[in-house]
């Protein structure tokens, strides 16, 4: 599952469509609000976080990448984008739920080794997968500007 956003008066090809996948589109899309939140309503932020088709109006889109583009210019995006990198890796893995930390699943599903940490019987925390950097913010800031306002699917 991603997020398919799709232009509505696309100046270019840029404008047309920009993706990501859930996980890449959530860490980018709570950036966004929080830097833009005098430019994208408390109502209207709801529904940056679902698939239906919410519209952001062409001024908005301009107002969203005015606002990226400051930042990333400014060092403030890249500023941001280290210190979400530096607390994603201070978060420590966790106990595998599949094997309860043994490594060895004993069940009817799998024999040997538990394929939920590769017998290591600990595992990354979904939390870790949440990717955020500043080059997507770059893309999606060029694709605010050109798309002519913009529906988020």
């Amino acid at each position: 599952m991603g997020f398919d956003v799709y232009g509505q008066n696309a100046a270019t090809e840029k404008g047309e469509y920009f993706r990501n996948n859930c996980w890449s589109w959530r860490p980018l899309a709570q950036y966004v609000l929080s830097v833009c939140a005098d430019i994208i309503t408390d109502r209207d932020a709801v529904h940056w976080n679902y698939n239906d088709g919410h519209l952001v109006s062409e001024n908005e889109a301009i107002a969203i990448a005015d606002r990226l583009d400051f930042l990333s210019k400014s060092g403030d995006t890249r500023e941001f984008a280290e210190k979400y990198k530096a607390e994603q890796d201070s978060i420590p893995d966790e106990v595998c739920e599949l094997c309860n930390g043994t490594g060895k699943r004993e069940d009817m599903e799998v024999e040997n080794g538990c394929n939920g940490c590769n017998g290591t019987g600990m595992k990354e925390p979904m939390s870790k997968w949440y990717p955020f950097n500043e080059e997507n913010v770059k893309e999606f800031a060029e694709f605010c500007r050109e798309s002519g306002g913009f529906e988020i699917w």
